[in-house]
């Protein structure tokens, strides 16, 4: 099972309440149970999504969840639920519901039912110092290149990132010759290549590839799919 990081869900009470037979309508039912999400309403298959749930008034141990194409369960820390889904969806597109049931005597009561966009994870791109498209790039850019990255664009998971393990870049020069140079150690450029970095020329081409990043928190070590290629301008 993959793990993750932190979708933390803040909960407040207002006064009118539905009871579990009561009509939707509107994203969340009885807003005794509202939640505030820091990541844009946005769930992840795929990983584990750490939540806290709790409704005021009600014992924890009172407390139902329940998930439509996911699974919910209780988590170690107080009113930590995590929640978890391999579901595909329409082309990675799926809405999700969580629903809070109050446990009664003899019954449960619907307190909430919220709404959220579940997706995957977003992929990585490479990135050479500061190079990051393909094309033509200007002399400084490829100077002032130290380090091989992994970035994730757009990203509002707070620790969801990639770490460059290895990777090949290749300098293609316009005399004909051609350096490899391959670092398994990290992301950081050694001073030799570096040199060489420093003393290009217009028309000189650069190849990164063969990146390897490992995840966090998942751990895993990917190759990336991506080749960069700029020309010196």
């Amino acid at each position: 099972m993959k793990y993750l990081f932190s979708i933390f869900l803040l909960f407040t009470s207002f006064s009118k309440a539905f009871s579990q037979n009561d009509e939707i309508d509107s994203l969340v039912i009885n807003p005794k149970s509202v939640i505030a999400v820091s990541n844009l309403n946005v769930l992840y298959r795929g990983i584990e999504n750490p939540m806290r749930i709790a409704v005021p008034g009600v014992e924890k141990d009172k407390i139902f969840v329940i998930a439509e194409n996911g699974n919910v369960r209780k988590g170690l820390l107080e009113n930590e639920y995590v929640y978890y889904s391999d579901s595909n969806g329409v082309d990675g597109y799926q809405l999700e519901t969580i629903s809070v049931f109050k446990i009664n005597k003899v019954d449960t009561t619907l307190v909430g039912k919220h709404i959220y966009r579940l997706k995957n994870l977003p992929s990585p791109e490479i990135q050479l110092g500061s190079i990051s498209k393909n094309g033509k790039t200007n002399i400084a850019k490829i100077k002032d290149a130290n380090a091989v990255y992994a970035i994730v664009p757009d990203c509002v998971l707070q620790y969801f990132k990639y770490d460059v393990k290895s990777f090949t870049i290749e300098l293609i020069k316009t005399s004909g010759d051609t350096i490899t140079y391959t670092n398994n150690k990290g992301n950081i450029i050694e001073s030799d290549f570096r040199m060489e970095l420093r003393n290009v020329k217009t028309g000189d081409k650069i190849i990164l590839k063969d990146v390897y990043m490992k995840n966090s928190p998942t751990g895993i070590v990917s190759k990336s799919k991506q080749i960069l290629e700029a020309e010196v301008e």
